[in-house]
C-alpha cells in the first residue's frame, strides 16, 4: 500500500471538512480507508477460494448544536463525497439532542503521531499462497489417522491506509499490514468427534509461524480433545489458554466502553 494513498485520503477527508464547513455544521469528522490483499483456503489437499480484494471507505459525522448526523460510501470521487456529507447534514436535522454530543476538546486531541511501524507488506503471489494453505492442512492431517477430516488452512495478507480529520485541526493519518495463517481440523475416534485449530497473526511476515508449524499444532489440539466429558454442574476454578485473552479483554472493554455506560447498555 503506497504512501500516496494516505496523501488521497487526507485530500478526501480535507473535502468532507470544507463541504459540511459550507453547510453551515458547527462541527465534523471524517475517516477514509483503503485495503487490499489477497485470501487463499485450502481444504482436503484441495484449493477451496481463492480471493483477492480491494476496498475502499469514506464515514462521515457532522454536529449541528448537538444534533449528530452520520453517512458512509464507497466511492470517494468529490460528488460522492459531498453527496454523502449534505446526506449526513439532512439525518443531523432529525436527531434528537444529546448534550454530550460532540468532537473531544481541543487541548485533549493527540499533537505528537508516533510512528509504531505497523506496515510491513508481504509481496505474497497467489501460487505461493496456495503453496503454504496445503502445506499448513497437510501438517495437520498426516500427524495421526485420526485426523481424517479438515475445515480448511487459511492464508491471508493485506495491507491498508486510514486517515482521520476533523474540525478542530486533526489530522493524522497510518498504514498498516496485517498477515495471518490458520487451520482447523476434525479428530476422530469411533464416535467421538472434536474439533480444534490453530494460528499465527503478525504485522510483519517475517514474524508469522510457520505453515508446518501451525498445521501440527492444530492437529495436536482436536486430538486432546477426544476422550472429553462434559462435568456435572458445579464451582470450580477455570484455566482460560493464552490464546483466549483478546475475547476476554474484549468483552471487558466492551463492558465500561463510555458509550455503553452512558447508554447504561452494559453489566
Amino acid at each position: 500500500m503506497p504512501s500516496n494513498d494516505l496523501q488521497r485520503l487526507q485530500t478526501s477527508v480535507e473535502l468532507v471538512l470544507a463541504h459540511a464547513r459550507k453547510l453551515g455544521a458547527t462541527q465534523a469528522e471524517a475517516s477514509a480507508g483503503k485495503a487490499s490483499g489477497l485470501s487463499v483456503t485450502a481444504r482436503m489437499h484441495d484449493v477451496e477460494t481463492l480471493e483477492y480484494h480491494r476496498d475502499q471507505s469514506l464515514g462521515v459525522t457532522v454536529y449541528f448544536g448537538y444534533r449528530k448526523g452520520s453517512a458512509s460510501t464507497s466511492d470517494i470521487s468529490d460528488a460522492a463525497i459531498e453527496e454523502t456529507v449534505s446526506k449526513a447534514c439532512s439525518l443531523a436535522q432529525f436527531g434528537a439532542e444529546d448534550p454530550y454530543s460532540g468532537l473531544a476538546d481541543p487541548e485533549f486531541l493527540a499533537t505528537d503521531i508516533l510512528d509504531l511501524s505497523l506496515c510491513h507488506p508481504w509481496g505474497l503471489e497467489a501460487p505461493k499462497a496456495i503453496e503454504l494453505a496445503l502445506a499448513c492442512e497437510a501438517a495437520a492431517l498426516n500427524q495421526d489417522k485420526r485426523l481424517s477430516n479438515s475445515e480448511g488452512a487459511t492464508v491471508n495478507t493485506q495491507a491498508g491506509a486510514h486517515f482521520y480529520g476533523n474540525s478542530h485541526g486533526f489530522m493524522a493519518g497510518y498504514l498498516d499490514s496485517e498477515h495471518s495463517m490458520s487451520c482447523a481440523v476434525l479428530a476422530i475416534d469411533g464416535s467421538d468427534m472434536q474439533r480444534d485449530f490453530e494460528y499465527t497473526l503478525a504485522r510483519d511476515p517475517g514474524e508469522l509461524a510457520s505453515a508446518e508449524s501451525v498445521g501440527k499444532e492444530a492437529g495436536q489440539r482436536a486430538l486432546k480433545r477426544l476422550g472429553s466429558v462434559k462435568p456435572d454442574t458445579c464451582s470450580t476454578p477455570v484455566i482460560f489458554p493464552a490464546r483466549l485473552a483478546r475475547g476476554l479483554l474484549g468483552t471487558l472493554i466492551a463492558a465500561i466502553k463510555g458509550s455503553s455506560l452512558y447508554r447504561r447498555a452494559t453489566f
